[in-house]
């Protein structure tokens, strides 16, 4: 776990546009209503142990007021949850890149966006407990 368990530092926060190519391509998938996350492990020896991002479609909310709310939503049920997937990781020594996707159409309360985002964070554990998350990903 981070210093500070319950932030969300720039480290965990997914930038890199060939990671981020790379778990589009290669990445493993799985949804819940209504997310979709996307990610990839792999063997590195990065401060942090997740680095996650958040998309929401342009096409599903033309304005970027809701889909920034979306994000900001997002954003503060996964730090407050992410302690879910640490141990894991930690046990496994693996790193993990994720992209969760917001993809239905209209914009839900706070609750009911993190009772969801736990549910698909506990299937990532159970997905990578059974290996299916796998290291396929080797950064140049």
């Amino acid at each position: 776990m981070p210093e500070k368990p319950y932030s969300l530092t720039r480290e965990e926060r997914l930038r890199s546009k060939k990671t981020i190519e790379a778990v589009f391509e290669e990445g493993n998938s799985l949804s819940c209503f209504p997310f979709r996350l996307l990610w990839i492990t792999c063997h590195l020896e990065n401060k942090m142990p997740v680095q996650a991002a958040f998309m929401v479609s342009k096409k599903n909310f033309r304005q970027a007021v809701k889909r920034n709310l979306l994000k900001r939503r997002m954003r503060e049920a996964y730090r407050k949850n992410k302690g879910i997937i640490y141990p894991v990781l930690e046990q496994k020594k693996l790193n993990c890149s994720l992209i969760i996707l917001y993809f239905h159409t209209e914009i839900l309360n706070y609750p009911i966006i993190e009772t969801n985002l736990v549910k698909v964070l506990r299937q990532l554990v159970l997905a990578l407990e059974k290996g299916t998350g796998d290291p396929v990903y080797q950064p140049d």
